[in-house]
């Protein structure tokens, strides 16, 4: 059996990571989809429950697996320096 080459999952430091969509109001946060969503829950339409994964868990997912200066990397050989 080999051993994987991924990182254990690490505990969630944040409390920003996930949010519920009814409290999705922080559009850099949440993204225009989530917002909107939220928009249309508050006007009184229904919208199915859900949850929204946010830009800073992104951000922390990158960070953590050391994607972030990769993907920062690749784009700079695709386009020439930023």
């Amino acid at each position: 059996m080999t051993t994987s080459s991924l990182r254990a999952v690490p505990t969630l430091k944040s409390s920003n990571y996930i949010v519920p969509l009814d409290h999705a109001t922080l559009l850099d946060l949440v993204g225009g989809k989530a917002h909107n969503l939220y928009r249309v829950l508050k006007l009184g339409l229904r919208v199915p429950d859900g949850f929204v994964v946010t830009a800073r868990a992104f951000e922390a997912y990158l960070e953590e697996n050391g994607l972030a200066a990769k993907i920062h990397a690749l784009s700079r050989q695709k386009t020439g320096p930023l």
